[in-house]
Formats: structure tokens, C-alpha cells, sequence
């Protein structure tokens, strides 16, 4: 972090460094950055600990991106946690840069709302089509977190269809599966789906809804 911090700083970012131990829970938890960066492992569970901590209800830090630089030899063992608390793993070997270019991207990542809404699901199986109804927990342009324990294998194809409150047209489109949700983390069970295309002037309609919802 020392070599690294100054090349962050150059994209306009403020930096706290802080070494590993307990007040670091303590601190996550009170101020919310936006991004974490952390070595794994930590000293004894402290990985788990805080990532815990920064992924916990009251955390200020809950919707932060979280990135863990790791030996290349633990690169594959880190990975596996993408998806329930991490975001993106790097290894120690890569060019500074990457972890600029990383940090940015988490940075630049969509909002996402806590909004409601029922979105019906079609999937191509073998023997045909199957529709089921979902619920979103939150929304955002890129896509939509969903409640639902059929349809969750990372990469499936899907279309949707959501009704919006008060819009009589209906949101249409395709989306891929990215990723199973954690209920110890989220506190539900469901998957996460990335917009793929939108039919129509869907996608304006989408968010536009989403730009309302925003405002204060």
C-alpha cells in the first residue's frame, strides 16, 4: 500500500492506510469509504472478521467495493470468495496500476436503490419454457438483485419482464445470471442478474424510473 497509495492519489482518491487490528472493525464500521483494500490472508481470522465487519448491517462501509490482494499462490483460494463479500481479487504480482484501474471501477459502479418490484422470469430448459414470478431487493442501471431460490446458476440466460408502478409499459429485456446471493450476508436467497440488452425504448424507460426514484 505504501507503492501503491501515491498512484491512487493520482486519480483523485483520499487514501487511509491503517495496519491490521481490532480498531479497523471499529473503523469501517464508523466511516464509509468507498472502496476497502485488504491483503489476504490476515493475521489469524482477520480476514473473515473484517470482511464481516464491513459487510455487516450497520456498517457505514455495508455498499463499499471490497478488493483482496493476495500471494499468486492464494490468488485461486481468495477468488472463491467473490461474490460473498469481495468484489475483485489481485494478485501481489500485478502492476500497480491494475489496482487503480480496479479501485475506479468498483468506484464508477452503478447505484443500486432499495426498490420492490415483480419481475417475471423466462428461461429456455430442455423440455421448453419456464416462467416464474421474482421480487427485486435492489435495482440499479446495470441490474437487479432478485428473491428467488430456482434460476441461480452463475451464467444462465434469462428475459424479463417487469411491470413498474404507475408506467403502463411493460420493461422488457435479457439479462445472465452473475451470481448466487449469500443469505448470512444479505439476508436472502436469491441471485443477482446483469442486464444483457433491452427491447424497445425499455432501457430509457428503466432509467428514467431509476432518476426519479433517486431523487432526494
Amino acid at each position: 500500500m505504501q507503492k501503491a497509495a501515491p498512484r491512487l492519489e493520482r486519480y483523485g482518491l483520499r487514501v487511509h492506510e491503517a495496519d491490521w487490528e481490532d480498531a479497523v472493525l471499529d473503523l469501517v464500521e464508523r466511516v464509509p469509504f468507498g472502496v476497502v483494500v485488504a491483503g489476504y490472508p490476515l493475521t489469524g481470522a482477520g480476514f473473515g472478521l473484517l470482511l464481516s465487519a464491513v459487510r455487516a448491517r450497520s456498517s457505514s462501509c455495508r455498499r463499499a467495493g471490497f478488493v483482496a490482494v493476495t500471494p499468486p499462490d492464494r490468488f485461486d483460494e481468495a477468488s472463491r470468495l467473490v461474490g460473498r463479500g469481495v468484489n475483485k481479487v489481485l494478485s501481489e504480482a500485478a502492476p500497480l496500476h491494475e489496482l487503480g484501474l480496479l479501485v475506479t471501477s468498483l468506484l464508477d459502479a452503478p447505484p443500486r436503490l432499495p426498490v420492490r418490484v415483480q419481475v417475471r422470469i423466462t428461461v429456455q430448459q430442455e423440455d421448453g419454457q419456464v416462467e416464474v414470478l421474482c421480487q427485486t431487493e435492489n435495482i440499479s442501471t446495470s441490474g437487479m438483485l432478485l428473491r428467488r431460490r430456482s434460476i441461480s446458476t452463475p451464467g444462465t440466460r434469462i428475459d424479463f419482464q417487469i411491470q413498474l408502478p404507475g408506467r403502463e409499459e411493460m420493461i422488457q429485456g435479457s439479462a445472465e445470471v452473475a451470481r448466487v446471493a449469500d443469505p448470512d450476508r444479505e439476508g436472502l436467497e436469491g441471485f443477482a442478474a446483469r442486464f444483457l440488452d433491452f427491447d424497445g425504448s425499455s432501457r430509457e424507460e428503466w432509467e428514467s424510473f431509476l432518476e426519479a426514484r433517486a431523487l432526494p
